[in-house]
């Protein structure tokens, strides 16, 4: 029997990166730091780090945009919008974490009994 996909768990150093894609946990904590920003100030911000394409930093935007994590705000061009977070770090590991625990109990009933 193959073992399950555990990269996420086993090589996360932190709750946040468990929980979401790497790219997308940097875009937001660059976020929750500066407040709003534009596309271009993000790739400017983590290309001084690590080598990453502007397409890249576009593409991680509009995901985090699609999931709801990230909202637009501005002239309602892309050029022109900043992205703004839709919720602090602390209540996006909140959630995702009991969504996890609520996939847990639908998919594996019996490993969390939980008692009131």
């Amino acid at each position: 029997m193959q073992q399950p996909d555990v990269h996420r768990f086993t090589h996360s150093d932190n709750a946040l990166t468990m929980l979401i894609h790497t790219g997308e946990a940097e875009i937001l904590r660059l976020l929750w730091k500066n407040g709003p920003l534009k596309v271009g100030a993000i790739h400017r911000a983590i290309a001084e780090n690590r080598p990453l394409a502007y397409t890249t930093a576009c593409t991680q935007c509009y995901k985090l945009i699609k999931k709801g994590l990230v909202e637009r705000k501005g002239d309602g061009t892309n050029k022109g919008d900043f992205l703004v977070p839709v919720m602090s770090e602390r209540e996006l590991v909140a959630t995702r974490f009991a969504q996890m625990i609520d996939f847990i109990k639908r998919d594996y009933p019996g490993i969390i009994d939980v008692q009131n």
